[in-house]
């Protein structure tokens, strides 16, 4: 079996390429690829490592050894599916030989690509050649010091589709069988471990997936195997436009953060890949929840790393609120941890919205983390977020969940047990009063009955205070003098922060001044 590409090898060395299929004597199969001239002849037989691509890139001749010493994949399977196609990448030498005279400057470069329906070997490269351009003054130049760059890279492009085609070609008849199905039933995409997606990021572990779709670790071939995470988002017309949100606001969060000072997750690009929505971000190490878990051992994280985390996520919050953007959805496990455990930032930002877009959903953000406005359905803005950080910070400091109600209404409950009633002023103006409070703004408490584990009703016209948030900070601790003072200070900031009225509730930027973060440790 021979299958010709149409990849056209960092002419004018080579314009042509096979992959042939053999059986030797032992029946197994193996692959072989050979590189054609232009003028059809036959150079080389195969050539796999990028060190000979970049000697030939460079126009220097190959010794005899290297091309006879050609490595073979040995295939284990003797069913073989049909191998991919290497699709084509437009190289600047490309540019310059078909419309030298009409590409004068970056936007004609564009115009061409587009006209062409061609794709650039890297966007990052565009930025390169125009900053290249605008120093040398000379455009023609720049585009004879960026050719190199893309010869090579279109070499190692082919090499990197032929090691993927070798993977697909060694799966089973069971795998073979899917091999066109890119996506499940629910249209997440099916993640393979090695393959290369958009002939630039080489799979190499899976972190999970969510409501939107799954996230992969990747390493990027063209910027010396930097390593990312791709979310991957699903494939269905909803979370398509939900991704496009999303892209949309990490663009904005992006363009207003250049120089990555506010702690929200830095996106490096976008891409589409078999009609899914494709966002790369820097990789870090992992989430808050997976911190906790392993370095808290269920009692929480040292008040110097809760201190820093604070300022951390606050300082996300200000970029937020200078952007009219709600996250929605804070909560430990999406903020993302570095790995030297000092450095965090905000991610996940496909329940984003505009301030000015919001609307009654009591649903709305992680249950454990949802501000009571959220589930009464009054007016919200930026004060769910804070909510959601305050609550997370009390997590990171105890190890333990702050409101693990299991229905909205019994949050609402244990947030009257540690707040106190809200306000009937407040009652009244909800939406979904009705289903938490009677005509006389009396709370209608649904529970189970711990003993014959039915659902019973209990009305209540006041609700007092049970729990005392200084003594759930203690705990079991044995606190000094000034460490007491410390979690005393935590708990006037948690407390400003967790107000049930929104329009008292703590700022952002009132609490990024209050003396738990201000004050040296």
């Amino acid at each position: 079996m021979t299958i010709r590409t149409d990849s056209d090898l960092s002419k004018p060395f080579y314009k042509v390429t096979e992959l042939v299929l053999k059986s030797n004597k032992e029946n197994k199969k193996k692959l072989e690829m050979k590189l054609f001239d232009s003028e059809g002849k036959l150079n080389l037989k195969m050539i796999w490592s990028q060190r000979k691509a970049k000697k030939l890139a460079k126009n220097e001749k190959l010794t005899q050894i290297e091309k006879e010493n050609v490595p073979i994949i040995e295939l284990s399977q003797e069913s073989i599916v049909k191998l991919p196609v290497v699709t084509r990448k437009t190289t600047l030498e490309d540019v310059e030989v078909s419309s030298t005279s009409s590409v004068e400057s970056i936007d004609d470069l564009s115009s061409w690509l587009m006209k062409t329906n061609s794709q650039i070997i890297d966007d990052d490269e565009l930025d390169d050649l125009s900053s290249i351009a605008s120093s040398s003054g000379t455009f023609k130049d720049s585009l004879l010091a960026w050719r190199t760059r893309a010869a090579v890279a279109n070499l190692v492009h082919a090499f990197q589709a032929i090691a993927q085609a070798a993977t697909i070609a060694s799966m089973d008849a069971s795998n073979a069988s899917m091999k066109d199905n890119w996506d499940d039933e629910e249209g997440y995409y099916r993640v393979r471990v090695g393959e290369v997606i958009d002939n630039r990021y080489r799979v190499y572990g899976y972190t999970g997936s969510g409501v939107f779709g799954n996230v992969v670790r990747a390493t990027d071939i063209r910027k010396k195997d930097r390593k990312v995470a791709i979310k991957i988002i699903r494939n269905n017309e909803i979370m398509r436009k939900t991704g496009m949100r999303e892209l949309e606001t990490l663009r904005k969060l992006n363009e207003t953060d250049r120089e990555d000072k506010f702690h929200c997750l830095r996106l490096y690009r976008s891409f589409n890949h078999h009609n899914h929505i494709c966002l790369v971000f820097e990789s870090l190490s992992m989430n808050l929840r997976e911190l906790l878990k392993k370095y808290g051992n269920n009692v929480g994280l040292h008040m110097k790393a809760v201190r820093s985390y604070a300022q951390q996520l606050l300082m996300a919050l200000k970029l937020l609120k200078k952007c009219s953007i709600l996250h929605a959805d804070i909560k430990p496990d999406n903020i993302l941890v570095a790995e030297n455990k000092l450095t965090l930032k905000l991610c996940d930002f496909g329940s984003a919205s505009h301030v000015g877009d919001t609307e009654p959903a009591p649903y709305l953000v992680s249950r454990f983390y949802r501000a009571p406005e959220i589930m009464l359905g009054l007016h919200y803005d930026y004060g769910i977020d804070l909510w959601s950080v305050a609550v997370t910070l009390f997590e990171v400091y105890t190890g333990r969940i702050m409101f693990p109600g299991k229905s909205n209404n019994q949050m609402l409950k244990f947030m009257m047990d540690m707040k106190g009633k809200l306000p009937n002023k407040v009652i009244r103006k909800a939406i979904f009063k009705d289903q938490h409070f009677d005509f006389n703004c009396n709370f209608i408490y649904n529970e189970v009955d711990k003993v014959t584990q039915r659902e019973k009703i209990t009305m209540m016209p006041v609700i007092k205070p049970t729990r005392d948030l200084l003594t759930d900070l203690i705990g079991d601790q044995e606190l000094d003098r000034d460490g007491y003072k410390r979690v005393e200070q935590f708990r006037d900031f948690l407390d400003g922060m967790l107000n049930l009225e929104t329009s008292k509730r703590t700022t952002c930027g009132e609490a990024l001044k209050h003396p738990f973060i201000t004050d040296p440790l």
